[in-house]
């Protein structure tokens, strides 16, 4: 495990709110959809493979769901596509860190705390060392 320092580079790992933003090389987030197989009733659900979208299927489906939620159901997010840079701000005694993120979507710095370290990249809202 990798220990962190005041002013280490790191790459954040976008939280699932941002996924809905495109930016300048996407969205966020690969988003897929899980078939739906039909179902006795009373049945728990039952999905078959899941199909990756391109992000011009997923901003057409997030246009029309605002008149009809429904077509957001059976996605899924499969795993983000760009992280973003941070810088840490603080290390705090429960592991976690306390960092300033540059967001892709616009001009700006946010700062977040408490955002646990994970190093596979692949959690929304955590961070790891930048790889070399």
């Amino acid at each position: 495990m990798h220990t962190l320092s005041v002013g280490d580079a790191v790459e954040y790992v976008p939280d699932l709110i941002h996924s809905g933003r495109p930016g300048p090389g996407g969205f966020s987030w690969a988003v897929g959809r899980r078939q739906a197989i039909a179902k006795k009733v009373g049945a728990a659900p039952q999905y078959g493979p899941t199909t990756e979208l391109t992000d011009e299927q997923y901003a057409s489906l997030l246009k029309q769901s605002k008149r009809s939620p429904r077509l957001l159901e059976g996605l899924v997010y499969l795993r983000p596509k760009c992280l973003w840079p941070a810088v840490v701000d603080a290390v705090n005694d429960d592991g976690t860190v306390d960092v300033t993120v540059q967001s892709p979507h616009q001009a700006v710095k946010y700062h977040c705390d408490h955002v646990k370290v994970d190093e596979s990249g692949t959690v929304p809202h955590t961070c790891r060392p930048v790889r070399s």
